[in-house]
């Protein structure tokens, strides 16, 4: 009894021990993944789940690095030509079928927890990585409090293709753990300087 009591605890030890290691390992990797870039360029569908309607966008984003951000509003049709650029404190907005812009300047900071690029910040505060397989591929789960959240928009989970390390998908979580957000990225490519 006691020999296979020990066993037990031993088994229980092991596994804990690689659980935190293979989180280590991970993070080791993708961190070597993000040292090669400083930005990417990736296609998106963004659908805003809201309480009685969705709301569904397709975007090209290319994230320079993060004092530099463009994002072209596809579909739906009737903004397609609208285009965002960050570019350090400024916010330009142009929209290129009226050719009509507007400059705002010297904004303190500009909330970029809806961009996979916020990665490259704050990787060094994801607190938890898992490994979990959707539709027989399988994913790098990296889950953290967003440090700008509200109630819409408090925790954000990003599902990583185990094989590249690029985004397949991002989930916003509510405060009450309810999706409000959905980004599916398509043609993602990182981007060096």
């Amino acid at each position: 009894m006691k020999r296979v009591l020990l066993i037990i605890l031993i088994a229980i030890l092991f596994l804990t021990s690689c659980s935190g290691n293979n989180e280590k390992r991970i993070k080791k990797k993708f961190d070597k993944i993000l040292d090669k870039y400083t930005g990417y360029e990736t296609e998106l569908d963004l659908t805003i789940i809201g309480e009685e309607k969705d709301s569904v966008y397709k975007l090209r984003e290319t994230y320079i690095n993060e004092n530099e951000i463009k994002i072209e509003v596809l579909e739906p049709k009737e903004n397609n030509e609208i285009v965002i650029k960050y570019k350090g404190d400024n916010i330009y907005l142009k929209n290129t079928s009226i050719d009509q812009s507007i400059s705002l300047n010297k904004i303190k900071e500009i909330d970029k927890s809806l961009l996979f690029g916020e990665i490259f910040i704050i990787r060094d505060s994801i607190d938890w990585v898992g490994i979990d397989t959707i539709d027989g591929r399988d994913y790098y789960i990296i889950e953290y409090n967003l440090e700008d959240n509200n109630r819409y928009n408090n925790k954000k989970i990003i599902y990583l293709n185990k094989e590249k390390f690029i985004p397949e998908q991002i989930i916003i979580l509510d405060e009450d753990n309810k999706e409000r957000l959905k980004i599916k990225y398509n043609n993602f490519e990182y981007r060096k300087n």
